[in-house]
């Protein structure tokens, strides 16, 4: 644009700080990490990365892309703006086939990628701050390597004696617990009932209560105010109690068995 900043430089700037911001990098460490063994001085990166997060190149620096592209996973669409939801086409499919959000797609996909990485052999003479990067990325594909292995258990579901059993009930009693809420309470009045009866006789007798004013009556004649909220989440957090517990033998055995098979 004659006179003025190109719009599509703009968007580069712009993906690239927001990319570099999410990595919580400053210039020169996101530079280095687009361009390892560049040696720019921190001067020269400083003033470069200025002027592509600005706008204020004159020309779209092609290498530049391909180190987007390659260490960040990102697709030009996105990087110049005409994508804003997903980062490449990759995620879109993933999302797509998943149902998950592309967040939790790039998650999976940093997990996946620090999981695989290579990483150098620790040597003598090294600095400070490269001894520092080795050892971040082993914990990092350690960190990967367990987060992923839970999750492909948790996932998955357990056959005992005949029946299934699906881990990932474990999912569905934590959103009952933090998500769902008591909708109506009912009882059946004090004494409305004589003699014998059944389900149906209780059924007819039931009606609806104030969930907003409960209240017990102990046997020393202590009033205590009922929280309906607090025990419809235990009876949840009891039956993930059980989820836990029988899940924590079915990893068990999946670790077990995965220990056997890389010997």
């Amino acid at each position: 644009m004659k006179g003025g900043k190109n719009p599509y430089l703009i968007k580069l700037g712009e993906t690239v700080k927001a990319e570099r911001a999410k990595r919580k990098m400053s210039q020169t460490a996101f530079y280095e990490f687009l361009f390892p063994g560049d040696y720019l001085d921190d001067k020269g990166i400083k003033s470069k990365m200025h002027d592509i997060e600005h706008g204020n190149y004159k020309f779209i620096d092609p290498e530049f892309l391909q180190a987007l592209h390659d260490k960040c996973n990102l697709g030009m669409d996105y990087i110049f703006g005409f994508e804003t939801e997903f980062p490449n086409h990759e995620n879109e499919q993933a999302s797509a086939y998943t149902g998950l959000n592309s967040k939790t797609v790039e998650i999976l996909h940093e997990l996946e990628v620090a999981k695989d990485a290579s990483i150098p052999e620790l040597e003598p003479g090294m600095s400070d701050e490269e001894y520092k990067h080795i050892c971040e990325m082993k914990s990092d594909r350690q960190e990967a390597d367990w987060i992923l292995k839970i999750l492909e258990v948790l996932l998955s579901e357990d056959i005992d004696k005949g029946e299934t059993f699906p881990n990932y009930n474990i999912l569905f009693d934590l959103y009952m617990v933090s998500v769902v809420k008591p909708a109506k309470l009912r009882g059946v009045p004090v004494d409305s009932l004589k003699g014998e009866y059944g389900l149906r006789e209780i059924s007819e007798q039931t009606k609806e209560l104030n969930m907003d004013f409960l209240n017990m009556t102990d046997s020393f004649g202590g009033l205590h105010t009922i929280n309906v909220d607090k025990i419809h989440q235990q009876i949840w957090k009891d039956k993930l109690y059980l989820d836990v517990e029988r899940f924590i033998t079915t990893a068990q055995m999946y670790f077990a068995r995965s220990c056997s098979s890389d010997l």
